[in-house]
């Protein structure tokens, strides 16, 4: 615990930095997020790229966790060829 107390510590400036960095990026990113997620608070983090990144979406996987490569491959699938689909 005093590991995951340590890195949190930190986390919140990096994500002050990584989200200056993300409102100049013009790289298509597609987020993924389970709405039982009990490792990252997709609201805190994930939900807000669309705001910050103009390239930016966020779907919503109803009732999934965390490891969505696990329990909704398809969906991550999907989305890597949407994104590979776009034009570079």
């Amino acid at each position: 615990m005093i590991a995951t107390g340590e890195d949190a510590v930190g986390a919140i400036p990096a994500q002050m930095f990584n989200d200056l960095a993300y409102m100049t990026s013009s790289v298509p990113v597609r987020v993924l997020a389970g709405t039982h997620d009990l490792v990252v608070n997709n609201h805190l983090h994930g939900a807000k790229l669309p705001h910050l990144m103009p390239a930016a979406s966020i779907e919503w996987l109803d009732g999934l966790g965390h490891m969505l490569h696990h329990f909704a491959p398809e969906a991550v699938a999907c989305a890597v060829e949407e994104l590979a689909r776009l034009p570079s």
